[in-house]
């Protein structure tokens, strides 16, 4: 008896000591975290002071000094906040941009695969390549390569059906974003059929009405406005398509769209 007694004793003792310790342990864990959370809060404050320093640089057009700032935001971003960290793919997309005013296509291409690598890691879904998209789109219209434009942005429309539907009008902005490049390719083209342009206007026009279809059902008319009105605005300020024969039944789809709006 007197050794089940001490032994009792002993066991009673130990959880005294384990109801004294446990709250000191957990918050001593809570210091640890709360310590660690507060050192990335300052590095991804150190990422995003470099980072805005080089938009600011970029939007003044100091490109070789936005250069050097968004290559340093982009090491820091992977070394001190992590390699699939969202401060990693914000700086890689903003150092894409920056080669891309430079006219440096090749190294923006590359640097947009990096950000796929990156999405890809994170598992964030299609919707998050968009931007990406965007981003290939713009630098391969800029290198003349329009095809390859053209499939990035029929990509981006795809993901945005496929994500969203046909009401959003986030996919209403994907359609009149490739009627956007459809029209500037039949405007700009020094050398092609007036046939091939008129199909290329009516492929344009044909998505911009559908874009603004899209917008009305979203309940946003100046958008469906607007998709019309800047469509608009492209055919009629171009030579190539203002006068084209074969394309006047299609502007002429557009003037009775805009009739709606006033």
């Amino acid at each position: 008896r007197i050794v089940r007694t001490r032994g009792c004793a002993g066991r009673l003792s130990s959880l005294r000591f384990m109801r004294r310790a446990l709250p000191t342990a957990l918050i001593a864990g809570g210091v640890v975290v709360g310590v660690l959370l507060l050192r990335r809060r300052l590095r991804i404050h150190r990422v995003h002071t470099i980072l805005r320093s080089s938009h600011e640089l970029y939007q003044t057009k100091q490109y070789e000094e936005a250069l050097t700032a968004a290559k340093h935001a982009q090491t820091v971003a992977l070394t001190e906040v992590g390699e699939n960290s969202s401060a990693h793919l914000q700086t890689t997309m903003h150092l894409a941009a920056v080669h891309a005013a430079m006219r440096q296509n090749d190294l923006a291409l590359a640097t947009l695969d990096d950000c796929d690598a990156i999405i890809a890691a994170r598992a964030d879904g299609q919707l998050a390549s968009i931007p990406v998209l965007h981003a290939r789109a713009e630098v391969h219209e800029a290198s003349r390569q329009i095809a390859r434009a053209m499939h990035a942005l029929e990509s981006a429309r795809e993901i945005r059906y496929e994500s969203l539907g046909d009401n959003h009008l986030d996919f209403a902005f994907s359609c009149f974003n490739l009627a956007g490049l459809l029209v500037r390719e039949a405007s700009e083209a020094l050398i092609m059929y007036d046939s091939a342009r008129a199909q290329k206007l009516e492929r344009a026009i044909s998505l911009t009405l559908e874009a603004s279809s899209v917008a009305s059902k979203a309940h946003a008319p100046e958008e469906a406005e607007g998709f019309v009105l800047a469509m608009l605005e492209l055919v009629v300020s171009s030579d190539k398509l203002a006068d084209l024969k074969e394309a006047a039944p299609h502007i002429a789809k557009l003037r009775e769209r805009e009739k709606n709006f006033f």
